[in-house]
């Protein structure tokens, strides 16, 4: 298959919790909201091509885990070729972890994981 454009970067999984404020040091808050959702400014741009209407791939790595499937799937759902996509049995998917304020200041927590 030819494709328009390929991306070579991050897949993650992006947990993003929206909280009141930010909490002080060994201060407990709750979450008003919490998402889970597909991530990676690659794997994000790649969908955003392919929603555009060309055709898009994706070269990355993610680890041999539950989450791997998932975000895969999620790639394939929107039409972004995954065939580059490499599973790594040496380590985990990544994950990005955001916090948002009711203002919207946020705060990027990253774990890479397997990540290029």
């Amino acid at each position: 298959m030819s494709l328009d454009v390929i991306c070579i970067g991050n897949l993650n999984i992006d947990v993003t919790a929206y909280i009141d404020h930010i909490p002080d040091l060994d201060e407990s808050i709750y979450a008003s909201n919490l998402t889970i959702s597909p991530g990676g400014s690659a794997a994000n741009t790649a969908v955003g091509i392919s929603r555009l209407g060309l055709k898009s791939g994706f070269i990355g790595r993610v680890g041999a885990d539950p989450y791997s499937q998932l975000l895969i799937k999620s790639l394939i759902d929107e039409g972004v070729d995954t065939s580059h996509i490499v599973v790594d049995n040496t380590g985990n998917t990544g994950f990005v972890i955001v916090l948002v304020d009711r203002s919207g200041v946020r705060r990027i927590i990253r774990w890479p994981g397997v990540n290029l």
